[in-house]
């Protein structure tokens, strides 16, 4: 089953990086957002199945990856949610509390992102 799979993060270049990680490695719909605003779209629209989502998205985001997992907690519980940031010990608690999937400290090597893929993968076969 070929996942698909949501990115969102304000660092432009990071996000690009970690796509282009992910298709190096045999996930083809791999997508990348930068804002709340499009992040809340693109998962009403495409309904992915897995989102990695930055916890802090820029000023001009208006709204924080709390309120897009919230959000989708809502209307898409079926949505897996791997929640990003460098400020572990501030959010991962509530994170996970607020139905996060998942949990990263930024930094992190790209290849914590596949093995969270593939763990997913795993469950939903």
């Amino acid at each position: 089953m070929d996942l698909k799979v949501l990115l969102v993060d304000d660092e432009v270049e990071i996000a690009e990086l970690y796509i282009r990680y992910l298709q190096r490695n045999g996930f083809s719909d791999v997508a990348a957002v930068h804002s709340s605003q499009a992040a809340l779209s693109h998962i009403e629209q495409n309904r992915p199945h897995l989102v990695f989502l930055d916890i802090s998205l820029g000023e001009e985001s208006n709204g924080t990856g709390m309120d897009v997992l919230e959000a989708v907690r809502q209307t898409q519980p079926q949505c897996r949610i791997c929640m990003m940031s460098a400020y572990r010990d501030e959010f991962e608690r509530s994170a996970l509390q607020k139905g996060a999937y998942a949990f990263v400290a930024k930094p992190f090597r790209p290849d914590t992102l596949l093995a969270i893929m593939k763990r997913m993968q795993q469950e939903i076969v």
